[in-house]
């Protein structure tokens, strides 16, 4: 009796797993989550998807935090490969060697800086789009934001400004270049919205409350 009613409750279990819907694999984790030296290898497949092949190795190293003692010994272990020299420079970093906890410690958020700032723009935007979604909404919603706001850039720029979306000098750009205050304006949401995820929700905000961004500003919601 005991061992019918164990295979009753066994077989139950069994159904009640294969109807649980599986965890989504595709699920983008948030930028400044920590990557653990077991992320070596997918780091590097994400770089070389998006062309980085490892120029100006060295100054991606020194902008990920280290030191020129480091990198020195990478340079000497592997002379004239690059692909080597990469390799240990992102698993030097992984392993929070040197200075890197305080140059923002290893997670994506991290590595996109970095890129951006040895000029590597292309492959920082795409990785971009790719880790964190908001860049893909906005990017999404860009051609129709920009037709429907031709008409007032400087109110909507009034108020980017007093959410600190935007700085001083851009809002005076937007509101003394009248036939680019649009163009002027999208090409530096488009720059924050790629710095902070977040300021999609303000831009969307502040769209729902003008009649012909108001849709616009629904559906970018309704997305996020």
């Amino acid at each position: 009796m005991i061992f019918v009613v164990i295979c009753m409750i066994c077989a139950f279990l069994a159904t009640a797993s294969a109807i649980v819907p599986a965890k989504e694999s595709g699920v983008r984790v948030p930028l400044t989550d920590q990557l653990l030296l077991k992320d070596l290898q997918p780091t590097l497949d994400t770089l070389k998807k998006y062309y980085y092949k490892g120029g100006k190795w060295q100054a991606l190293c020194l902008a990920l935090g280290l030191t020129d003692d480091t990198i020195g010994v990478i340079e000497t272990n592997h002379i004239k490969n690059v692909e080597l020299c990469l390799k240990e420079c992102l698993s030097s970093w992984l392993r929070k060697e040197d200075l890197v906890n305080e140059a923002g410690g290893p997670n994506w958020e991290t590595l996109i800086s970095a890129l951006r700032s040895i000029g590597e723009n292309a492959a920082a935007e795409e990785i971009d789009k790719e880790k964190q979604p908001a860049c893909i909404i906005f990017d999404k919603f860009y051609k129709r934001i920009l037709s429907s706001i031709r008409g007032y850039p400087e109110a909507i720029a009034i108020l980017l400004h007093k959410e600190e979306v935007i700085s001083d000098e851009v809002l005076k750009k937007v509101e003394t270049h009248k036939g680019m205050g649009t163009d002027i304006l999208l090409d530096e949401v488009h720059n924050i919205v790629y710095k902070d995820y977040k300021n999609v929700q303000k831009l969307a905000v502040i769209l729902k409350k003008f009649t012909a961004t108001a849709l616009i500003g629904k559906s970018i919601l309704e997305e996020y």
